[in-house]
């Protein structure tokens, strides 16, 4: 069963602890898919960019967890019979959820 909210306070400083509590964290959301993304990311910087990378992931499970649904379950709903366009939009997945992060409209389908 998934936690209500997720965070890395607390958890152990050491680079493969904090990468491994934040895919554990994105699998146990339903974000399983964006875990080899986040370990691309998290380590083609140094320290504090692994440690921002991981709490901008933390945040999009913790996201996924407001909203009420795992995105695997968006998309299965999507691709039950929202438009193709919105569809395609959506699988670019972490740019976008970033972007809305920031209050910035969604431009391909002009959906927040």
């Amino acid at each position: 069963m998934a936690k209500k909210y997720y965070s890395l306070v607390g958890v152990d400083g050491n680079a493969f602890a904090v990468m491994g509590y934040t895919a554990k964290t994105l699998k146990e959301t339903g974000n399983g898919n964006l875990v080899d993304e986040m370990h691309e990311e998290a380590t083609s910087g140094n320290y504090y960019n692994l440690l921002a990378v991981c709490d901008d992931y933390i945040n999009i499970a913790n996201k996924s967890l407001e909203k009420g649904m795992e995105s695997n379950k968006l998309i299965e709903l999507l691709e039950g019979g929202i438009d193709k366009k919105y569809q395609e939009h959506y699988k670019q997945g972490i740019a976008d959820e970033k972007a809305r992060q920031k209050g910035e409209l969604c431009q391909a389908c002009n959906l927040d």
